[in-house]
């Protein structure tokens, strides 16, 4: 995942993320497709935040967009990309809710470039990592899930903590 806006915004509360399982699975096969068992695939989830609870409301796949790549082991979105990215979500009145992206094999924690390149610079952000290039079926229980904790710090969630983080409807 190389890719960062620089952007340091105010930490929120991050306690539930409200995801309907349209999108979950939306992602997890954009992501498949995208990635066709070979590359790495990304994207965002953008949506609405309140005090406790962040709501995705659409998926944004970094892929399609002009100016980055895709490799086996590594991925990278333009800045011009980015900037696109952000316009819209300004113009959807959308907040960036989480980052996503395949990995190659079943290891599905974050590499020194993925956690030195947040997409955001929030505290409680989450980047949530797929085996296989997402070709496994689609379930919490196989992705890695990590909260971003300011100055380059990240914790990865338990078991017990993604579904405590998760809602489904």
């Amino acid at each position: 995942m190389t890719y960062s806006t620089q952007l340091i915004t105010k930490p929120v509360p991050n306690r539930k993320i409200v995801i309907s399982e349209e999108l979950w699975l939306q992602t997890w096969l954009g992501l498949r497709a995208r990635g066709s068992g070979k590359v790495e695939s990304s994207a965002v989830w953008g949506g609405k935040r309140d005090d406790s609870t962040e709501t995705v409301e659409a998926v944004y796949f970094l892929d399609d967009w002009d100016g980055g790549c895709q490799e086996a082991a590594y991925h990278c979105v333009s800045p011009e990309a980015l900037e696109q990215l952000f316009r819209r979500l300004k113009e959807e009145r959308k907040v960036l809710v989480g980052d996503i992206h395949s990995h190659p094999t079943e290891w599905v924690g974050l590499s020194p470039l993925d956690k030195a390149n947040p997409i955001e610079f929030r505290k409680g952000l989450y980047a949530i990592v797929l085996p296989r290039y997402a070709l496994p079926s689609p379930a919490l229980s196989s992705a890695g899930v990590h909260e971003y904790a300011g100055n380059g710090r990240w914790r990865a969630l338990s078991q017990k903590a993604k579904k405590e983080l998760f809602t489904f409807t």
